[in-house]
């Protein structure tokens, strides 16, 4: 692996990181000031030339540490404070050796460590600390070579929580070998452990608070043993924290019957557990952006009672353990953006405490820095079934209910019931099941199935009366994300085989071998509701609401999908015939369909008000779809529509025709109803006598839709811009049919390839950076109708959002200016800026001209308090008529943006703190468009007469990394005045 330090500066490991002296390759506090000059100058000089190039970014990072360096020695007072740090932390390192005692973590940068990386060669210095009963000598060689400027282990509990150095390469436990093939034992659930293994001494919090400093809300008072919190108060600790580490408290409410709040860091991102809420009912963590009252980490309890507790708390980069009085309350694994802050808590990027309407007692608070977790042991894929139910221990794990076991089958009490199914599951793994509701079963039929994706815990639900779907997926529930089907599941006395497969790609339901749900996405995306939370979110369930029989419950390799069969010999003067290969009986999703002499019905099914079918095809990237279609008599409503899904680009797009009574055509778009939607065709397309010839033409930038010989649609864009309404929605990614309380006849379903269409290519970043000529209405726009012309860019006010991606991955450092000018509407401008590759929203004249600021930060809104990016202003920063010079300079955690002459937004932090509202999301989100810059407004239209994007200048990058001195994290902006904008803008222009 490429060293930087090691081929540029001559830095070796061992030395890593240097401090100050160090990376300038000057004397241990060296005292002249010209020599220390001189040393930068030549340092910096050296690593510029690998600016450009395959080293760009290790080049960008030691120039700013550089520069960091030079600043802090080049002026006294801190080169005092540094040297008078750095003497102290050698001084305590010498007596830590001879305790020794294991490192705690880093208060200026703690280095990364990548779970995979093999163990390093032991130097000299984990050689001595690994070797306790080596001789005297051996210490004081050590003592010598270990790397200076680094700080003592032993703790000083005086001043913060901050500490010692990186501890030193700790070898990871070897993970278990592969199950191949896997054996019932072997997959057997054993419960982890609940201690964690110490990696360093304890750090006593108490004495890191200084109440006048760290309390942010509220009345605290700090005694020789105790801190003492009134109701409705807030004290966050200060200091930087480890990857992995465990805080251990005793706490007893004083009063009331709320919770208390301990905030914590995982990964970067601020998290915030609560114990004893929601009149002691509740505890366990924010989630999913939902409360904990209603998310897959709730548990439902009383552990606080009327006396004193002791709450261990366990963070692992993607988990999270909570025990009271040693019972385990919490155990959650997934993604650390998932977590999220209750409203009104702003971040700080530390630990904190809070209180809601009870006051509590702290009589102990310590921080322990602990060793990394072991990988979890769950084999990488199966080559064999295993049979899980020979597995199941009912008195075990029974979570709800009394299940019984009988004659080869489990049993499902008449009520509320939920069983752990005690298997660890591997990457990609499928679970099936015979699943029977017997004919003499009361109560709700509905079966929940509990599925690991990733990290991440999902829930299928299947609803005897209601159909089947995934829940959830980005919070949406099951009857709101696009995957429910009305399917009639398990009918009493009727026996189902059901199938759950998991892959790397996304999540599949079969029913009797078809296809019910056939989810592809991020698996991040999913989550589970509280209701059938489990204690280890890692185990698999199953839940029901009225008696059910299971039997052949096992888990197995994943179960290839249905391969639709292909055609290669689609050409384009050669049609395939789809009426020739669908089979309704195999290929119907929901309601009656039948197929009789080359005739292709659906069935108006009293059961159902759609009707969906899905044709098993590879369609090509072009394609031509030719129909024959009659409206037959019959149905309980003759004027219904007919409708389409179909590969669109990367997504789906749902037509509709002769919606709304047959008054309508046209394709689902984001945001916009048929009135305002500019694929739609007004009139009836089908009749209702004979059969309606119609050609659907689909290309890579737009459609065109024919009937009887008549144009009906012709629209060019982004193919992105389509969406499917959830009550369109189908399993699968080819085309799909479907009706609307209405009974259709096809008699004609054809297919070709188009000759392939060639799209521009989005031209070269021009020298200036002036990107208005570059941008393509038809290919960029994603939402709303936008123009451009010799007046500039300008935006709709007929849409609420309206969204234009600007086609250029920004470098990692820029500057983005814009002319802007309101011309109509009274609400915001929106920008788009990727940070650190992660998407954030600049909005300007929100609230109708009230509010500015980031959103989202933490999860909160820039409505939110907690959000303290969000300031009010008196009148509109963007005014009616009036030109006004935009500019946002950007570096990967830091954000400042001037409006005109002044400052609205200073911020300084962690990129994964960010993030996008769903309501400015843009059908088919995508990678992509995370990493791209865009513009937006919200029923207003602007004009945008300059728009340059720019690499920041060295002195540029110098002052925003260096002399961050705007307002702090800890302190909301609302509160501080518009401040005149930035001087490095003025520097900029000259340039």
């Amino acid at each position: 692996m490429f060293d930087p330090y090691r081929k540029w500066l001559g830095i070796p490991p061992k030395d890593q990181p240097p401090n100050h002296y160090r990376l300038l390759g000057v004397e241990l506090f060296e005292s002249d000031l010209d020599v220390i000059e001189g040393a930068a100058e030549r340092q910096m000089n050296f690593v510029r030339q690998y600016q450009s190039g395959e080293y760009a970014t290790a080049a960008a990072k030691i120039l700013n540490e550089l520069a960091i360096a030079r600043l802090c020695l080049l002026k006294p007072a801190t080169k005092t404070a540094y040297d008078k740090k750095l003497r102290s932390d050698q001084a305590r390192l010498s007596a830590a050796e001879q305790q020794f005692s294991d490192v705690a973590f880093d208060d200026l940068q703690p280095a990364p460590r990548k779970r995979t990386r093999k163990p390093k060669p032991v130097s000299a210095n984990q050689s001595l600390l690994i070797g306790g009963g080596i001789a005297a000598l051996i210490i004081v060689l050590a003592v010598v070579m270990l790397p200076r400027g680094r700080r003592n282990p032993s703790v000083d509990q005086s001043s913060t929580i901050t500490a010692a150095t990186p501890a030193p390469s700790i070898e990871k436990p070897t993970p278990p070998a592969k199950i191949d093939p896997p054996s019932p034992d072997s997959l057997l659930w054993t419960e982890p452990k609940l201690v964690a293994e110490r990696a360093g001494n304890p750090i006593d919090l108490m004495k890191s608070v200084d109440i006048a400093r760290d309390v942010a809300l509220g009345e605290w008072k700090q005694t020789a043993t105790a801190l003492i919190a009134a109701p409705h108060s807030r004290l966050y600790v200060p200091g930087k924290l480890p990857d992995d580490y465990q805080i251990n408290l005793v706490a007893r409410r004083l009063d009331g019957t709320q919770g208390l709040f301990v905030g914590f860091m995982m990964a970067g991102r601020q998290g915030v557990a609560i114990v004893d809420a929601w009149g002691s009912t509740v505890s366990g963590l924010y989630v999913d952006g939902r409360e904990v009252n209603d998310n897959s980490t709730t548990f439902r309890s009383k552990p606080l009672a009327d006396h004193t507790i002791q709450i261990a708390i366990t963070i692992h980069p993607g988990h999270f353990h909570m025990a009271v009085d040693g019972k385990t309350i919490t155990n959650w694994h997934g993604n650390p953006e998932q977590l999220s802050l209750f409203f009104g808590l702003g971040s700080r990027e530390s630990l904190f405490f809070a209180t809601a309407d009870s006051g509590f007692v702290i009589e102990s608070a310590t921080l322990v820095p602990i060793k990394p977790e072991p990988p979890y042991p769950r084999p990488d894929r199966l080559t064999d079934s295993v049979d899980v139910q020979s597995l199941i221990d009912l008195d075990r794990d029974t979570q709800r209910g009394i299940w019984g076991a009988n004659k080869g089958k489990i049993s499902s009490p008449e009520g509320l019931g939920q069983v752990c199914l005690p298997v660890m599951v591997p990457e990609e793994y499928t679970l099936s099941t015979k699943v029977l509701r017997p004919e003499s079963a009361g109560g709700e039929p509905t079966v929940m199935f509990g599925l690991i994706a990733g990290q991440s815990r999902c829930r299928i639900t299947l609803k005897s009366d209601e159909g089947v779907a995934l829940d959830m997926i980005d919070g949406r529930r099951w009857n709101e994300n696009g995957t429910r089907l009305e399917v009639p599941f398990c009918r009493p006395g009727v026996p189902a085989q059901v199938d759950f497969t998991v892959t790397k790609q996304g999540v599949r339901m079969e029913v009797d071998g078809k296809t019910f749900i056939d989810w592809q996405g991020d698996f991040w995306r999913l989550s589970s509701p509280d209701e059938w939370a489990t204690a280890d979110h890692r185990k698999l369930f199953i839940a029901t609401k009225s008696h059910f029989q299971f039997s052949d419950i096992k888990l197995g390799p994943p179960k290839p999908a249905r391969p639709f069969p292909r055609h290669d010999k689609i050409t384009t003067d050669r049609p395939l015939d789809l009426l020739s290969i669908i089979d309704p009986v195999r290929d119907a999703n929901q309601g009656t369909w039948t197929s009789e002499g080359h005739v292709l019905r659906t069935m108006a099914d009293p059961a159902f008000e759609y009707s969906k079918l899905a044709i098993p095809v590879d369609v090509p990237e072009e394609y031509l779809l030719t129909m024959q279609v009659a409206r037959e008599a019959g149905g309980p409503h003759n004027d219904e529509a007919l409708c389409l899904l179909l590969p669109f680009g990367n997504s789906r797009a749902g037509l509709v025709i002769d919606g709304h009574h047959s008054q309508f055509t046209g394709f689902d778009l984001s945001k916009s109803d048929f009135a305002s939607n500019p694929t739609t065709f007004k009139g009836t397309v089908i009749s209702p006598d004979a059969a309606t010839e119609i050609e659907i033409q689909v290309r890579k930038n737009g459609v065109k839709i024919s009937s009887a010989g008549r144009q009906i649609v012709d629209w060019s864009g982004n193919p992105a811009n389509f969406t499917v309404q959830p009550r369109h929605a189908g399993p699968g990614r080819g085309i799909s049919l479907g009706a609307w309380k209405q009974r259709f006849r096809f008699e004609k379903l054809e297919i070709r390839a188009l000759p392939p269409t060639s799209l521009a290519a989005i031209p070269a970043l021009p020298a200036d950076g002036n990107l208005l000529p570059v941008i393509d209405i038809a290919r960029d726009v994603r939402e709303g109708t936008w123009t451009i012309g010799a007046e500039g860019l300008q935006s709709p006010d007929q849409y609420m959002i309206s969204r234009l991606r600007i086609p250029f991955t920004p470098p990692s450092k820029y500057a983005l200016e814009l002319m802007v000018e309101r011309r109509g509407g009274v609400s915001d401008l929106l920008i788009g800026l990727p940070i650190d590759g992660r998407p954030c929203l600049v909005a300007f004249d929100g609230s109708f001209g009230k509010r500015a600021g980031l959103e989202l930060v933490d999860g909160h809104w820039i409505y939110d308090a907690a959000n303290f990016t969000a300031r009010g202003t008196d009148s509109h920063l963007l005014p009616q008529g009036q030109r006004v010079n935009v500019t946002c300079f950007v570096l990967p955690d830091t954000l400042v943006v001037n409006c005109g002459d002044r400052e609205i937004v200073r911020w300084h932090g962690d990129a994964r703190r960010l993030s996008l509202a769903h309501r400015y999301l843009p059908p088919n989100y995508s990678d992509e468009d995370q990493k791209l810059l865009w513009l937006g407004s919200w029923a207003t239209n602007f004009r945008i007469t300059n728009l340059i994007l720019r690499p920041l200048t060295t002195d540029e990058i110098t002052e925003l990394s260096t002399s961050f001195t705007g307002v702090s994290p800890t302190t909301s902006q609302s509160a501080v005045p518009l401040t005149t904008r930035a001087k490095m803008t003025e520097s900029s222009n000259r340039n």
